[in-house]
């Protein structure tokens, strides 16, 4: 199993942008003369994820349709993705044109398209991550991780990165690069069962997951991954467009990044009605709300911004370039060209 997954880390590493290169090929040569106004008659598509973390997305959902009424486009659709990755590959292929997603999942689609299809346009969240450890695990310092198994919803999603980056300041090192530590990609609702059998060690998860594991599972806080960042802060949702979104349509872009901001505001002036909201989104995207007492939890680990924190960005990127996660002789420097904050800026959220 360990060699398995070894491999898959590996093969990750070297070959994860093939398939959105070619999903982004594939988008360009289907395209045609009448795109620009098939794309203007239909209703704007964004992606998310059922984390209480993308809670705008969900906040949009439970008010019926709240982005769109704001940024007056009309309906919208809201697609849920299991990953970031996921929802990042439905933009590539024409599916989407705009996504919450982790941080790291849009630097590696820059980097591996060159800047070709993705554009950060705002933040949606800072912080909401922590490394949880099981009542039977037995760990109380860095060291104990040592032939120990720590999973993360995806390999390369923001989890996993800040996990192995953490695993190398301790002196530690993953299986697949001849170390001691077990790092297994494992789905949340996975991560969430396979700790209540107590088969897990640890888990360095986003919220609700964090939460949950603490009130269902008994598990424990070993790290909050803001302790690691200036401030407390670092980004870990973003608002992100596809590049043929931003330039064919960009008043419907503007108009987007503009609704975001409005209800990021509304949710940092009305917490208890934002946390009710966004349970109610899960509850009417998944089947199932969140017991009420772990919702209001999780809000408590994270901070709702539109500032996208491009400077805790740039250290990711940083980070996946020593981890391998992104091309070899990627300049990291240039991630600036990620960001097309003119929008945002206009709302008065940024200087």
């Amino acid at each position: 199993m360990h060699d398995a997954l070894a491999r898959r880390a590996l093969l990750w590493r070297r070959y994860g942008g093939l398939l959105l290169a070619a999903a982004l090929a594939t988008a360009s040569m289907t395209a045609c003369v009448s795109e620009h106004d098939a794309n203007a008659e239909r209703p704007v598509r964004i992606g998310y994820l059922n984390n209480i973390t993308h809670v705008q997305a969900l906040v949009s959902i439970a008010q019926d349709n709240l982005l769109g009424r704001v940024s007056e486009l009309g309906e919208i659709e809201m697609r849920a993705f299991n990953v970031g990755p996921a929802a990042i590959d439905a933009m590539a292929s024409g599916d989407l044109d705009a996504a919450y997603v982790g941080p790291t999942g849009a630097l590696n689609a820059y980097y591996r398209t060159k800047g070709e299809l993705i554009a950060i346009v705002a933040g949606a969240a800072s912080g909401g991550a922590r490394l949880m450890v099981s009542a039977e695990s037995g760990i109380s310092s860095p060291r104990d991780f040592s032939g120990r198994t720590i999973a993360t919803p995806g390999i390369g999603n923001t989890q996993d990165v800040s996990l192995r980056t953490w695993l190398t300041a301790q002196g530690l090192k993953p299986r697949e690069q001849g170390g001691t530590v077990s790092v297994r990609p494992i789905a949340n609702p996975d991560i969430f069962q396979l700790m209540m059998r107590g088969r897990l060690d640890a888990a360095w998860v986003p919220e609700p997951w964090a939460t949950r594991l603490e009130a269902e599972a008994g598990a424990t806080t070993f790290l909050d991954e803001r302790s690691l960042w200036p401030d407390g802060q670092f980004s870990s949702v973003t608002l992100a467009v596809s590049r043929n979104f931003l330039e064919s349509q960009p008043e419907k872009a503007r108009r987007l990044v503009e609704a975001h901001a409005k209800i990021t505001s509304w949710v940092l002036s009305n917490r208890d009605a934002a946390i009710a909201d966004a349970n109610l989104g899960l509850e009417r995207s998944l089947g199932k709300a969140l017991d009420p007492g772990v919702a209001s939890t999780a809000f408590d680990h994270f901070t709702v911004t539109a500032d996208p924190i491009t400077p805790s960005i740039a250290k990711m990127a940083g980070e996946m370039l020593e981890l391998e996660y992104l091309p070899r002789g990627s300049n990291v420097d240039a991630v600036a060209a990620l960001f097309e904050l003119g929008d945002l800026k206009a709302t008065g959220v940024l200087a």
